[in-house]
């Protein structure tokens, strides 16, 4: 086993202990200090190839769509947001036709119609769209590729390993036992925080000016 491999096996490991001893806070390093400094070292790697887009001018265009997505205080309207810059960016990087660009429009369209009539469902895609699709999907499509591009088993087992921690946590989930007691507290509150938050929420009348 290389080194990377082996620091990546670790670290996989260390997380997903991390993921079960302290939680909340490896919410809060994840998003505050790893996602910051993960961008941070990456966007030079990725302007010295064109954002894998047509032109540099796109990738600009999408950062000033994240900015004013940032300042949405609806949920509707920022998964809009979301589906609508992802939609954009699959038809520039993942098409190779305007057949296919087409195509890739029309199953949008009919997705987001679907979402509309479906009420909630944009404002959870806001949600999905920047953590589990971003972050874990988009993981293991990289993780898949560069195994399935170096014929390397070892980082074929890594892929393995990825999709053994999620199902993990999904089958396993945290228990109070499992946490670290003095961490428990503030996890306890923002659980609370956020359930009064939802509960908030669906008890609020819906807007005829949202698109979902």
């Amino acid at each position: 086993m290389r080194g990377n491999d082996a620091i990546h096996l670790g670290l996989m490991l260390l997380a997903l202990a991390a993921a079960y001893l302290v939680p909340f806070e490896l919410l809060l390093l994840a998003y505050v200090v790893l996602g910051p400094a993960h961008y941070f070292t990456e966007i030079s790697w990725l302007h010295d190839r064109s954002y894998y887009l047509p032109h540099r001018g796109i990738a600009v265009a999408l950062a000033i769509v994240a900015v004013v997505a940032a300042l949405i205080d609806n949920a509707s309207w920022f998964g809009f947001a979301m589906w609508g810059a992802l939609i954009v960016c699959a038809m520039q990087a993942a098409t190779t036709s305007a057949v296919e660009s087409m195509l890739l429009f029309m199953a949008a369209i009919a997705l987001s119609a679907i979402m509309y009539s479906s009420g909630s469902s944009l404002a959870v895609i806001g949600i999905l769209i920047p953590t589990l699709v971003h972050v874990s999907l988009f993981t293991l499509i990289f993780m898949m590729l560069g195994a399935y591009r170096s014929g390397s088993r070892v980082q074929a087992t890594l892929v393995v390993v990825y999709l053994a921690a999620i199902a993990t946590i999904l089958l396993l989930p945290q228990t109070a036992e499992i946490r670290i007691a003095s961490f428990a507290g503030s996890a306890r509150i923002i659980s609370e925080m956020w359930a009064r938050l939802s509960a908030g929420c669906s008890v609020c009348p819906a807007s005829s000016s949202t698109p979902g």
